[in-house]
């Protein structure tokens, strides 16, 4: 999308805002000003930023402002992908769980309720309980079970993240940023 203009010979650069009384882009040809087009790269944003070349490149019809990409101070890098590591326990930890065939949910609340649940519970006591495969009637000891699938679970998605932010800290170059596989090696789902 062109959203600047240039006047070749002064080298000064116009918006379509600056000149809102020029209609279209005729009148800014007639003026002698001509378009110039962005060309992004794509990157990661986490690690690198742009910075636009000094010199405009002529193209036909009018410029091309061209970037390079370049690190982000490892600092932001680091803080940047820890945010990132940190959204993907997130979703992790609250994607659930199946255990023997039957999916439960791992969210905080998810956790709670069953938390509840078994804290009103005699152990000989068998209550409906809802699941992603729809009504059981479970007992004390099939909840505790679960309760203690989830909670490794979620311990596990905690302490994936903990180690992933450990080796994000321990990189020296925004390059070794860029060489972590942030989706391996997370818990599994599926408990038998």
């Amino acid at each position: 999308m062109i959203t600047n203009y240039i006047n070749p010979e002064t080298k000064q650069m116009f918006t379509k805002a600056m000149l809102s009384h020029v209609k279209d882009d005729a009148e800014f040809l007639a003026l002698g000003l001509r378009p110039v087009h962005y060309a992004y790269p794509s990157y990661d944003h986490a690690l690198y930023t742009i910075v636009a070349k000094k010199e405009l490149k002529e193209v036909e019809g009018g410029y091309l402002q061209e970037f390079d990409v370049v690190d982000r101070p490892l600092d932001e890098a680091k803080a940047a992908l820890k945010e990132r590591v940190t959204e993907k326990r997130w979703e992790k930890e609250t994607a659930g769980v199946t255990v023997d065939g039957l999916d439960f949910k791992t969210g905080v609340e998810d956790r709670t309720r069953l938390a509840v649940a078994l804290a009103g519970m005699n152990a000989d006591e068998e209550i409906d309980f809802k699941c992603g495969n729809g009504w059981l009637k479970m007992s004390y000891a099939e909840l505790q079970h679960i309760n203690v699938v989830i909670s490794k679970y979620v311990e596990a998605c905690f302490s994936k993240e903990r180690a992933l932010h450990d080796t994000i800290d321990g990189a020296a170059t925004v390059s070794a940023l860029a060489s972590l596989d942030l989706d391996a090696d997370w818990p599994l789902r599926v408990v038998e």
